[in-house]
């Protein structure tokens, strides 16, 4: 499922250190006269600023004499400060397929994929936006819309002084911050992971041929990491790429025909290539009697093997998929005309957290 219906023309800039309202009017002038087709991203870090989204309640801020600005995004209070790398966005809403909410899943996944290339175990949390360590929250995700354009942005701790956040309750979330000073005795530099976190968007937005994304993914020498390969395909999933998704699970899939004990887990990977096919003739090229076929096979290998567990609920993923099945088989034994407009919420991934 492409992420984008329409070419965009993509540009970057690096600020630096920068007031927050400063950033603030340089977003708001780019809304003002942008074309339609232009998406422009800012990396960039603030003094200390605390800032309050759409969702803030008063218990979310601990210091009553705390100054916070007043931020027409989503989500909770939560601060900028040197450090701390943000980055904000002028991107039009009407290119992205599936809309906001797609768009948010796109840039967890990116900051996912950007940390793990770090060394970072990071995942999702059911039910919040951005990204978890074992550590804490890492990184942060606000978005608003003005004039058909999603602004705002996310940010991610780097080397920023985690103290600052006990004036709050950061996402309203009641849990320890982490940075990745925390995991790294030398943490790259803001721009180096701006240029990172770039480098994974970019990609994402390209209309790759299959060999180029294949290319992409035959670099990585992590056949005998099964916990990492699992992870790339989930991110890919995640953000409802499901070709890719599968491409990547087939790729690692293949690799561990010789691995000594790997039949188990090669059984998950064979089950997981199927779901993700699944989804592709659901989502992207519809075929609900393919789809149906394929989930099928996909359950009866996941039921097969109970012992390999590559996500925290597992179980539940697996009602999902059991509730999607019935869900096609009544549409076939209805005879109705299947669409992703009419049909596509149903069958959307949730959101989880892998082990």
């Amino acid at each position: 499922m492409k992420i984008l219906n329409r070419q965009i023309n993509l540009e970057r800039k690096y600020l630096g250190l920068i007031d927050y309202h400063e950033a603030l009017s340089i977003m708001e002038e780019t809304i003002a006269h942008n074309r339609g087709d232009d998406a422009i991203l800012w990396g960039l870090e603030h003094p200390l600023v605390y800032t309050s989204g759409l969702k803030t309640e008063k218990s979310h801020i601990l210091s009553q004499n705390l100054k916070v600005e007043a931020a027409r995004r989503g989500g909770s209070v939560t601060l900028h400060n040197p450090g701390q790398l943000v980055v904000y966005f002028v991107f039009p809403l009407s290119a992205v397929t599936g809309g906001l909410e797609r768009f948010v899943r796109v840039l967890e996944s990116c900051l996912a994929e950007t940390l793990l290339t770090l060394g970072i175990d990071v995942h999702f949390v059911p039910g919040a936006s951005g990204v978890f360590t074992a550590q804490g929250k890492i990184a942060f995700i606000g978005l608003g819309l003005k004039r058909g354009f999603i602004y705002h942005g996310i940010a991610l701790n780097v080397t920023n002084d985690l103290d600052d956040y006990k004036a709050i309750q950061s996402c309203g979330l009641t849990m320890p911050m982490a940075r990745i000073a925390g995991f790294n005795d030398t943490p790259p530099s803001l721009p180096v992971v701006f240029d990172l976190f770039y480098a994974n968007f970019a990609a994402r937005l390209a209309d790759l041929k299959p060999m180029e994304f294949r290319e992409r993914y035959e670099s990585l020498n992590h056949l005998e990491d099964t916990a990492t390969a699992f992870r790339l395909g989930w991110l890919n999933f995640h953000e409802r790429r499901y070709w890719e998704a599968h491409e990547i699970w087939e790729f690692f899939w293949s690799g561990m025909k010789n691995s000594p004990g790997a039949a188990e887990v090669r059984t998950f990977f064979h089950a997981m290539i199927q779901v993700a096919m699944a989804w592709y003739k659901l989502f992207t090229a519809p075929n609900i009697v393919g789809a149906h076929s394929l989930l099928g096979k996909a359950l009866e290998k996941l039921r097969a093997v109970p012992e390999i567990k590559f996500l925290e609920q597992q179980q539940v993923f697996i009602e999902f998929l059991e509730q999607s099945e019935k869900h096609i088989a009544r549409l076939i034994a209805d005879d109705e005309a299947y669409s992703v407009e009419k049909h596509g919420d149903i069958f959307v991934p949730p959101v989880m957290q892998w082990k």
